[in-house]
C-alpha cells in the first residue's frame, strides 16, 4: 500500500476507491490509515487476537463509507442519509463500526450520530446541541473517553 494516490493493484478495494477518485479521502501522508483506530480496537480486541479480522473489516467499513457518502452528498434529508443501505450496513457491523466511527468522528466529523445510538443504546448529546456537529462530535468523544476511563 503506498500513499501516492496512484493505481494502488492488487488490491480491489483500493483500486476501486482510486478509479472513482476516492482514494486520497481514505489514504494519510504516512499510508493507509487503519493504524489510527488501534487504541479504540485495543478496547475490545486487548490482546490483539484479531487484529486480521478487525482490519478486514475496517476495508468493509471504508467501502461502505465512500459509497454512502457518494450515494448521499447532494442530500440534506437526514432521512435519506440515515435510511442508505451503507449507512444500515455500516451499523450492521457492531462493534467493529463503533470503532471505526469513533475514530472518523476523531478525525473526520461527520452525520454518524444515529449509526452511533443504534451500536450502543446510549445518546450522550444535550438537547440543545442537537445539529451541531462540531458539539455532537465532542459529546461522543468525551462519552467514549468517561466509558474508558481515559
Amino acid at each position: 500500500m503506498t500513499a501516492d494516490n496512484g493505481p494502488q493493484e492488487g488490491n480491489p478495494i483500493l483500486e476501486d476507491l482510486y478509479h472513482r477518485g476516492l482514494l486520497d479521502l481514505t489514504v494519510k501522508r504516512g499510508g493507509i490509515k487503519f493504524e489510527d483506530s488501534l487504541d479504540i480496537i485495543a478496547v475490545f480486541d486487548p490482546k490483539g487476537e484479531r487484529i486480521v479480522e478487525w482490519e478486514e473489516k475496517w476495508y468493509e467499513f471504508q467501502r461502505l463509507k465512500m459509497q454512502w457518502k457518494k450515494e448521499t452528498v447532494l442530500t440534506g434529508s437526514m432521512t435519506e442519509i440515515v435510511g442508505n443501505k451503507n449507512y444500515q450496513d455500516i451499523i450492521n457491523l457492531g462493534q467493529y463500526s463503533l470503532a471505526f466511527i469513533l475514530n472518523e468522528l476523531r478525525t473526520d466529523p461527520d452525520w454518524w450520530f444515529s449509526a452511533l445510538h443504534e451500536i450502543t443504546g446510549q445518546n450522550p448529546i444535550n438537547d440543545e446541541d442537537s445539529g451541531n456537529l462540531e458539539k455532537m462530535t465532542k459529546s461522543w468523544l468525551e462519552w467514549w473517553k468517561n466509558k474508558n476511563g481515559e
